[in-house]
């Protein structure tokens, strides 16, 4: 048969024989529809196909497509309440997108979603625990532990090992050549290194606190749910 056409949902003839078009298991063509459906747009034979299928009014058909709970999507601003009379529809959430009940598993990570739950969120500021991992350059101030100790010996008994020192270096207490103490020009008895110091360490920050993008790429439509 040429142009078949599944899905009638209409009760007509085949041939001239009477069949049930619904369920979806027969097939037929344009030429082989008798009057009844060639007619349909006739009052009389509209009026009692509306009949048999228990669509009498606009609310009955309206009902059949559209059930309480059912969700419509509109590029327009058009408001379902004022053209589908007798029903009531809120518009939904903006800014959020639908996604099935039910729990799924992706991984190792299971996701469990109850019918009328929301969640998620525009824009995200990431946590430590979500950071990559990554390190830092650290800065750390220098101490200086420098010092020097001179001496001169003039070979004399009177005179002895002149020394000098400085930074970090200091002098004990200095004896002469015969066990007396010892005069500015005596000898040095022994130094001390005072090499104590500390550290700053400084690591550097870099940001800016920002949240990040957290939406997929979207066009603006207009949705509504049908509440009664």
């Amino acid at each position: 048969m040429a142009n078949p056409i599944k899905k009638c949902v209409l009760h007509g003839a085949v041939d001239n024989e009477t069949v049930d078009l619904y369920p979806r298991t027969n097939l037929a063509s344009v030429e082989d529809m008798t009057a009844f459906a060639r007619t349909l747009n006739g009052a009389a034979d509209a009026a009692a196909a509306r009949n048999t299928l228990g669509i009498t009014t606009q609310a009955a058909l309206i009902n059949i497509i559209y059930p309480v709970g059912s969700v419509i999507t509109l590029t327009n601003n058009t408001d379902p309440n004022a053209i589908y009379s007798g029903t009531t529809w809120v518009k939904m959430d903006a800014g959020r997108v639908l996604v099935s009940a039910g729990t799924y598993t992706e991984g190792s990570d299971t996701y469990t979603y109850a019918l009328g739950d929301k969640g998620g969120e525009a824009k995200h500021q990431l946590i430590t625990e979500e950071l990559v991992a990554h390190s830092h350059a650290v800065s750390i101030s220098h101490a200086s532990l420098q010092g020097s100790l001179t001496y001169t010996n003039d070979n004399s008994l009177t005179g002895g090992i002149n020394t000098g020192v400085s930074g970090i270096i200091s002098k004990k207490t200095a004896w002469g050549h015969y066990g007396g103490p010892a005069s500015s020009d005596g000898v040095t008895a022994g130094i001390n290194i005072n090499a104590s110091h500390g550290h700053n360490a400084s690591i550097g920050n870099s940001g800016g606190s920002g949240a990040h993008e957290n939406r997929q790429p979207y066009q603006v439509i207009s949705r509504w749910r049908r509440t009664a």
